[in-house]
């Protein structure tokens, strides 16, 4: 099920990532797949007493399919990546094989900020986090959003806040 099909009166309204965050999480794949293939070469090499032909033989397969998940995990990643702000409440939905949707009443919203990773000041990006009352999740990522839109609907959602305080 998609947040389409629960909210379909909604469809103009439902937002998607800056296309430039899967160039971020391509990189971070990357960048660890390498990682992750440079200490399997080196305890291949040092500690396991295998024949010569097959060191770096974990570490070549950790690589190439690190790199191969580095090129379509974030595209479909993307694709799935929604989130819609309604009057009482902010539905996410994410997810590949596990899809998941998130339904944040903005009665439960405490505070509101706006995160930048080193990746997202890069390409001009930011991460909204909501923080919600309770234990257990008690915080929502909105990552990848262009950062004048982040900062649009931090004051949005702040808007929605007061006047729901008021009443």
């Amino acid at each position: 099920m998609q947040i389409e099909d629960i909210f379909p009166e909604h469809k103009e309204h439902i937002y998607q990532l800056a296309p430039e965050v899967r160039t971020i999480w391509g990189l971070q794949l990357m960048i660890g797949s390498v990682l992750v293939s440079i200490i399997l070469f080196v305890v291949d090499l040092l500690w396991l007493p295998v024949h010569l032909l097959f060191v770096g033989f974990p570490a070549a397969v950790t690589l190439f399919s690190g790199l191969l998940g580095a090129i379509l995990l974030p595209s479909l990643y993307y694709q799935r990546w929604r989130f819609l702000i309604l009057e009482s409440e902010i539905v996410i939905q994410r997810g590949i094989i596990v899809q998941t949707i998130t339904f944040v009443p903005l009665a439960r919203v405490q505070h509101i900020e706006i995160s930048r990773s080193l990746w997202e000041r890069l390409f001009a990006l930011a991460t909204l986090v909501i923080f919600t009352a309770g234990t257990r999740k008690a915080d929502v990522r909105i990552p990848g959003l262009d950062t004048s839109f982040a900062l649009s609907l931090r004051d949005y959602i702040r808007s929605r806040l007061t006047a729901s305080d008021v009443l």
